[in-house]
């Protein structure tokens, strides 16, 4: 498997690259799955194509030292948007030019920024008040705890901003889970406004299994480790730490367990119209 992980991956990325060239139409976070994916393949090959493919696209997103990036727009308050934050970092880390460090600085910026619910979990977009998305974990969190890492040389902002990724977790976990199910839904809505959110709970009705692999996926296995890091920078503090890992990892075996019964599907169960996904996960 392990010899034959590269050669299948070079080929997708191969075809990716012919077909579509230079994903920079729009700063969006489907472009960082990809670029996430060229990273991988870049550590596991040495091939330094895919490692160019990755800064070739972000270049004409950050073209000068201002770190300011096209087609990006901070008042949106789009947790969307802080996912490509990782390329930023993985090119700043591979290359020492300070442009990519000030494009993170501005997401980072919109970090501190974002608009919050009473509890201060953040909100999924300024358009999307008062919600709290799972994808959002996905989105946002990574980036916020590797920039923390990597960025704060004080260490008691270091630890806050660690801290607080955590408890976005810890948050979007509770506000989120249905004990019935034992499954945590897409989406939260603090005011009820929505024509979705249950008007007890403000939860959304249905679980997906593709946000909670991805989501949750990431809290239980991120390819960096850095949920565990997360913990042992706040194993004093934090109020979810090791047992907020937990919780999302039970979760996602729970969705794993519900896979369809139909052996000519193998497939999950699906969100609101109960169609089935052959495919649950995002990055």
């Amino acid at each position: 498997m392990k010899e034959f992980l590269p050669k299948s991956a070079a080929k997708m990325a191969d075809c990716l690259m012919k077909r579509y060239g230079l994903l920079t139409s729009r700063w969006s976070y489907d472009y960082g799955v990809a670029w996430r994916g060229m990273e991988a393949l870049y550590a596991m090959t040495g091939e330094k194509k895919y490692f160019d493919y990755i800064k070739d696209a972000m270049d004409t997103f950050v073209t000068d030292e201002s770190g300011a990036i096209r087609d990006y727009t901070l008042d949106e308050f789009n947790l969307d948007y802080i996912c490509n934050g990782r390329q930023l970092l993985y090119l700043y880390k591979a290359t020492g030019d300070k442009k990519y460090l000030r494009a993170a600085d501005v997401l980072r910026d919109q970090l501190r920024r974002q608009p919050r619910t009473s509890d201060g979990g953040f909100w999924h977009k300024k358009c999307y008040p008062y919600q709290m998305w799972l994808d959002g974990l996905h989105m946002s969190a990574p980036f916020y705890v590797e920039y923390c890492l990597m960025m704060e040389g004080d260490a008691g902002i270091r630890d806050a901003g660690i801290r607080d990724a955590a408890k976005q977790l810890q948050l979007a976990y509770e506000h989120t889970y249905e004990p019935k199910t034992r499954l945590n839904h897409h989406g939260w809505d603090e005011s009820r406004a929505q024509q979705w959110s249950d008007p007890e709970t403000g939860r959304s009705a249905h679980a997906w299994g593709r946000t909670m692999l991805s989501s949750g996926g990431w809290v239980s296995a991120d390819e960096n480790g850095n949920l565990l890091r997360v913990r042992c920078q706040i194993i004093d503090d934090a109020p979810c730490g090791v047992d907020m890992l937990l919780r999302f990892t039970g979760t996602c075996l729970t969705v794993q367990a519900r896979k369809s019964s139909d052996p000519a599907t193998n497939a999950y169960e699906g969100v609101a119209t109960g169609y089935v996904e052959g495919y649950a996960d995002e990055s």
